[in-house]
């Protein structure tokens, strides 16, 4: 194997890490977005007392997507309703409290009842801490985007992780499973150990040689 043929492989690998690491950044880019048209909606809604009806039900319309995008920042556990005696293990923000705002804001006796602020500061709270995490997010990323081998790291791991995702567009396994495999802390090992072998490995034969490397190998493993 010449050296031409592994530059060519290692330059491939982290040319494929690159697109991905930009197709990461530009999704991370319409999550922010989105986030932030929903925000000022829910701002735009709350300005008009619940008298806009038109932006309640773009809110309404979209809060199945918003509360999926936000995950872990859309939920919060252990949360006892107003005036219940009953404790909801996982409530979540964005589709019971939207509905919730508007039933206070409709109501002439709740509109200046506490209960009104408490639900729109519990979700615009929770909306500015998952933007401000996909902030956070796009800045380590645009880190990486300067790093080329970090390109090479997530090449490799796209590549460790396609039995996976060849799986789920099979439908042998659920998305939510492929999702959670390749977000794991063991694949994350693995997949660093693949790229670090694979890297090490491709600038020790181009250095030395495709032949005095697989000498050595060979002596390491017979």
């Amino acid at each position: 194997m010449s050296n031409a043929i592994v530059f060519a492989v290692i330059t491939g690998i982290g040319v494929y890490g690159l697109i991905m690491l930009l197709i990461k950044r530009r999704h991370y880019r319409f999550k922010y977005e989105f986030g932030i048209e929903f925000l000022n909606n829910l701002q735009k809604y709350w300005e008009s007392s619940g008298k806009d009806w038109d932006t309640y039900s773009w809110l309404i319309h979209r809060s199945n997507k918003m509360q999926g995008e936000m995950g872990g920042h859309g939920v919060t556990h252990g949360y006892k309703p107003p005036y219940q005696n009953f404790i909801i293990k996982r409530y979540e923000i964005i589709l019971n409290m939207i509905p919730e705002l508007r039933k206070c804001l409709e109501n002439d006796l709740l509109r200046t009842n506490p209960l009104a602020s408490q639900y729109f500061n519990a979700l615009q709270e929770s909306l500015v801490r998952y933007i401000g995490s996909i902030e956070d997010m796009e800045t380590d990323l645009k880190k990486e985007l300067k790093n080329p081998i970090k390109w090479f790291r997530h090449g490799v791991r796209d590549i460790v992780a396609l039995p996976a995702y060849l799986l789920g567009w099979l439908g042998v396994i659920s998305d939510l499973t492929v999702k959670r495999i390749v977000s794991s802390l063991l694949f994350s090992a693995i997949s660093g150990i693949f790229a670090l072998v694979g890297f090490v490995s491709a600038i020790l034969t181009i250095v030395i040689g495709w032949d005095k490397f697989l000498e050595i190998v060979t002596k390491i493993w017979p």
